[in-house]
C-alpha cells in the first residue's frame, strides 16, 4: 500500500480520503481477501474497495453455486466477523465548554491548530499538525462521545460529507469570489494577499477532494489553488469537476502553480484552457 508502514501482520496507512501521513486504516491480507479497521470510522466496505484498488485486485462478485439447479443464482459473500465498531460518534456543534482542545500525538500537543466552523461560526472539528523528525503528521480532532455517555476529544474525522474551512467567512461575503487553497495553513497569508477573496480550504488534501461537501459553493465564482505537484493538479481536477457539478459559477477557475504559500503570489491556469492569469480582485 502506497505510504503505508508493516506493523506486525498488518499494514497501517491512509485511509479514503485522508492525508498521506495518516496512518488511521489497518489492512491485513487474508488470502485473495483482505481485512481493514479503520481508526477514524470511516465506512468499512469504502475502506475495503478502497484497498483492493490499490492493491490492484478485482471487485469481489459472488461465485455461482456448482449446484446445476442453481445456476444463475448467486450465493451470498461468506460472513467473516468484522472488527469490533469505533464505540465513538462525533458531536457537531461542538459545545464551548468543550474547549480547550485536549489531544495528543505521541506524548505532544499540536504545535499548529485551525478550527472549522459551519456558517453560524460553531465549531465543527479541528485540524492539528505535529513537526515531526520525517516532516509533519496531520490529525483532524472531534468532541466525540463514547456508546457509555462519556465525552472527550478524539482524533477522529467528521463523517463525509465534510465541511470546507472557512465556512464562517464564506457566509459573510455572499457575494465576494472564492479562492479555495489546499490546506487550512495557506488560508491566512491568501487572505492577506488577496483581501477581495473569500479565501477557504478543503480538508485531507489531494486524497480528500470526494468527501467534501460543495454545497456552500452553488452560484459562487472560484479559483482552486492547489499544491504544485501531480497530486495537487489532480486533486484540483477532479475539485473543479465536482464544484460544478455543486452549483459553483460556470467562470470558475482552477489555478495549478501553487508551490505552498510563498507562491500564492504566481498566476495559474484557469479552468477555460488556454487563459493564464492568477487570482483578480473582484470588481
Amino acid at each position: 500500500m502506497p505510504d503505508g508502514k508493516v506493523i506486525g501482520q498488518q499494514i497501517r496507512c491512509p485511509g479514503p480520503g485522508h492525508s498521506r501521513s495518516d496512518d488511521s486504516l489497518s489492512v491485513k491480507l487474508d488470502g485473495e481477501d483482505v481485512i481493514v479497521h479503520s481508526f477514524s470510522g470511516d465506512d468499512l466496505n469504502t475502506c475495503k474497495d478502497f484497498v483492493r484498488d490499490r492493491l490492484c485486485l478485482p471487485k469481489w462478485e459472488p461465485a455461482a453455486n456448482d449446484d446445476p439447479g442453481a445456476k444463475g443464482r448467486t450465493q451470498p459473500r461468506p460472513t467473516k466477523p468484522e472488527p469490533d465498531r469505533d464505540p465513538w460518534t462525533c458531536i457537531t456543534p461542538i459545545p464551548d465548554e468543550a474547549f480547550p482542545l485536549d489531544v495528543r500525538l505521541g506524548g505532544k500537543e499540536p504545535k499548529y491548530t485551525w478550527i472549522f466552523r459551519d456558517a453560524a461560526g460553531q465549531a465543527l472539528g479541528v485540524e492539528c499538525r505535529w513537526l515531526t523528525e520525517t516532516g509533519k503528521d496531520i490529525r483532524f480532532a472531534t468532541w466525540c462521545r463514547h456508546d457509555e455517555g462519556r465525552t472527550e476529544w478524539r482524533l477522529k474525522h467528521i463523517p463525509a460529507p465534510r465541511p470546507i474551512f472557512g465556512l464562517d467567512r464564506l457566509a459573510q461575503a455572499p457575494l465576494a469570489p472564492v479562492l479555495m487553497v489546499e490546506g487550512a495553513k495557506k488560508v491566512a497569508p491568501a487572505i492577506k494577499l488577496f483581501p477581495d477573496y473569500v479565501a477557504v480550504a478543503w480538508p485531507g488534501g489531494a486524497e480528500g477532494v470526494k468527501h467534501i461537501d460543495l454545497s456552500p459553493l452553488k452560484g459562487r465564482r472560484v479559483v482552486l489553488w492547489p499544491d504544485n505537484d501531480a497530486a495537487g493538479r489532480g486533486a484540483a481536477s477532479t475539485l473543479a469537476d465536482l464544484a460544478l457539478k455543486a452549483g459553483a459559477d460556470s467562470r470558475s477557475g482552477e489555478t495549478s502553480h501553487c508551490g505552498g504559500i510563498k507562491a500564492l503570489r504566481h498566476g495559474g491556469t484557469r479552468l477555460h484552457r488556454g487563459c493564464r492569469a492568477g487570482p483578480r480582485r473582484a470588481s
